[in-house]
């Protein structure tokens, strides 16, 4: 409060936009200079001995939580919409599961013992959870909010880094049986009696460009193009159509295979209609 009374006249005189946050971060470090400045003038004035300057926590905002965090960090770096819902309940549940702990007191230990906690059947559907389900969802969601929140020294460590709960004994995280040789020939071979489009291309795009099955229903005429003579399905963002990718590093461009061109794949294309 005592920072915060010097700040909002020099904010006011700015006269630009500020947050919460970019108000409390400024009204600390006024303090603190204005405390090392007495000191100084204490010691060479009056001669004095300087106390040890205290270390000064971060400041502590009314109503912080992970979830405050993480809605400020998906609105700077956003995530598919899906996921972004799926991942705010998730760091809910931990907000909850603290039961007001403050963030800045949060340690490593606090986040294993919240993992293992989710295993053992403390989760959102009240079921236990399998390792790859805590790692690749709960914590993900988490570590995105805290590091955040770190970069913009709102916090001074991130408590998930380097924790990863493993499985339960005798649990074993569920591992997807690729397919056989003969079940993809099998695949392929059917869809090319297929009348309708997404059954006869789906299968042939997703078998030799490797996209998710949601990158290629969402793709359109104007994300195939030419360079050096050869086809690439453009895979990116369209916000304004509600499409999004999983991670920001999905955004790529990808040949299409020879194998799909002779099956007639450019002459289905030339038959769409610009979108």
């Amino acid at each position: 409060e005592w920072g915060r009374a010097r700040a909002e006249p020099v904010l006011r005189k700015l006269q630009t936009p500020y947050t919460t946050n970019f108000r409390d971060r400024l009204a600390l470090e006024l303090y603190r200079t204005e405390y090392t400045v007495i000191e100084a003038v204490r010691t060479e004035v009056l001669h004095l001995n300087t106390p040890q300057h205290p270390e000064f926590p971060a400041p502590r905002q009314r109503g912080l939580t992970l979830t405050s965090l993480f809605d400020q960090a998906v609105q700077s770096e956003p995530i598919s919409p899906r996921t972004a819902q799926e991942w705010r309940r998730m760091v809910e549940h931990f907000d909850r599961w603290l039961k007001g702990k403050p963030l800045e007191e949060v340690r490593r230990k606090d986040v294993q013992d919240y993992g293992i906690a989710l295993r053992d059947g403390e989760s959102l559907s009240g079921n236990t959870t399998s390792a790859k389900r805590i790692n690749d969802g709960y914590l993900a969601a988490m570590r995105k909010a805290f590091r955040w929140a770190v970069d913009r020294e709102l916090l001074s460590a991130d408590p998930t880094s380097g924790v990863r709960i493993a499985p339960a004994r005798g649990q074993q995280s569920a591992v997807k049986r690729p397919y056989t040789r003969e079940e993809v020939y099998e695949i392929l071979s059917m869809s090319r009696r297929e009348e309708k489009p997404l059954r006869r291309w789906i299968p042939w795009l997703a078998a030799y460009t490797g996209a998710r099955i949601s990158e290629l229903l969402n793709a359109r005429k104007m994300d195939f193009g030419y360079t050096q003579g050869i086809l690439y399905l453009n895979i990116r963002e369209d916000a304004e159509r509600g499409h999004f990718l999983k991670t920001s590093h999905s955004q790529r461009c990808v040949p299409i295979h020879p194998a799909v061109l002779q099956e007639g794949f450019i002459d289905y294309l030339n038959t769409l209609h610009e979108l």
